[in-house]
């Protein structure tokens, strides 16, 4: 495991880029609760090359969950700590080599549970293109009148705007 500030990786794999298509889920696992969650994991990682997870977990017990998918690779982007080496944020698992870029922290909080939120960026290549796909997953902010929300992606747009 490399750490770097709040962004952690996992694994890696040997599969340089996308080529024509790919497939990708988007998937809120609040805090990895439920309890059929490793399941539906195993599964997703069979139909799917990108998997992108807002509120996931990153501890003892969840590492070995995303270590033990060997065909993937994780960069998790931290948004705040649950407790003792538990941590929640984004986590982006691929089955191509990703290059992690940054992790955009909200300013803000939600108004009721007092939590930030983040957004993790990375790039992997697209064989036989300069272009690489930038990779932006976010947990956006919720219950708010509008203005933190709009802030989150204002500041995710200004950071990715010039991508090509």
């Amino acid at each position: 495991m490399q750490k770097k500030s709040n962004i952690f990786t996992l694994g890696s794999h040997d599969i340089q880029g996308i080529n024509k298509t790919f497939t990708m889920c988007v998937w809120n696992v609040h805090k990895c609760l439920s309890k059929e969650l490793s399941t539906d994991i195993e599964r997703l990682f069979h139909e799917f090359d990108i998997i992108l997870m807002q509120e996931a977990v990153f501890s003892e017990k969840w590492n070995q969950i995303w270590k033990s998918i060997l065909h993937f690779e994780w960069g998790f982007f931290r948004s705040f700590s649950l407790g003792k080496n538990t941590e929640t944020g984004v986590l982006t698992g691929s089955k191509f080599r990703q290059k992690i870029l940054d992790i955009i922290p909200t300013v803000d909080k939600e108004p009721l549970l007092r939590t930030p939120k983040a957004s993790g960026l990375s790039l992997i290549d697209i064989e036989g293109r300069f272009e690489k796909l930038l990779i932006v997953n976010t947990h956006a902010m919720n219950f708010n009148f509008g203005k933190p929300f709009l802030r989150q992606i204002e500041t995710v747009y200004e950071t990715i705007k010039n991508h090509e």
